[in-house]
């Protein structure tokens, strides 16, 4: 996880403000100056381990927090990150709502747990849960759809092959000439080369090979 010195430095400040403290007076606690508080919370250097645990424990947060912020947060974008990547391929009709707070849910309920036992400001274990979250998403986007829900496999089919049945039923039309049968042609190859690339997308997503009835039918040319 990719770590911005300069978002450290504002949640470091926050902290500093929250105690109503001077520059000055936070430099006292850890012995240094207002001008190493300064350059903390610019972002321009970093407290060392021991200052960043005595940072974290005067705003009751892990290590963890302090450096990347709310998990909390953090897991909802990660969610959503992944949830975006299914969209932008023509997921849409996935129940992403339900999804999202699925995973959230578990992922939090996850963290109250490790939070009881080891205390919020020593819960590190839910920080390395973040990358499991995208698989999560991943398995849930497939059970969804293997539960009787259209893929985009066949959404893609039921709009392809009506026009690829009727271009090859019309593509050998006496009444056709040469420039509008190779129109025609080339509509053809770009319909197949799309269900082709949408196919190869998908089995490489979920790990096993999709069929399309339309690739019978093409392969007849």
């Amino acid at each position: 996880m990719n770590r911005s010195n300069i978002e450290v430095g504002l949640r470091i400040k926050q902290i500093r403000l929250s105690l109503g403290e001077t520059m000055e007076q936070f430099g006292e606690r850890f012995n240094t100056s207002k001008g190493t508080v300064n350059n903390w919370e610019k972002g321009r250097n970093f407290p060392n381990k021991k200052n960043l645990l005595e940072i974290a424990q005067l705003d009751k947060i892990s290590v963890d927090e302090l450096l990347y912020g709310n998990i909390l947060e953090i897991a909802r974008k990660e969610i959503n990150s992944t949830i975006n990547f299914y969209k932008s391929i023509g997921f849409n009709y996935v129940d992403f709502d339900y999804i999202s707070q699925k995973v959230f849910d578990e992922f939090k309920k996850e963290y109250s747990a490790y939070t009881q036992i080891f205390g919020k400001t020593n819960n590190h274990t839910s920080f390395k849960s973040l990358p499991k979250l995208k698989e999560r998403v991943k398995e849930e986007v497939h059970a969804y759809t293997r539960h009787g829900q259209f893929t985009i496999l066949n959404r893609l089919q039921d709009k392809l092959l009506p026009i690829l049945k009727f271009i090859q039923d019309t593509q050998h039309d006496k009444r056709l000439n040469d420039k509008q049968k190779q129109v025609l042609d080339n509509t053809k190859r770009t319909i197949i080369e799309l269900g082709q690339n949408m196919h190869a997308v998908l089995s490489e997503e979920f790990e096993e090979p999709y069929m399309m009835n339309f690739f019978d039918l093409s392969n007849k040319r």
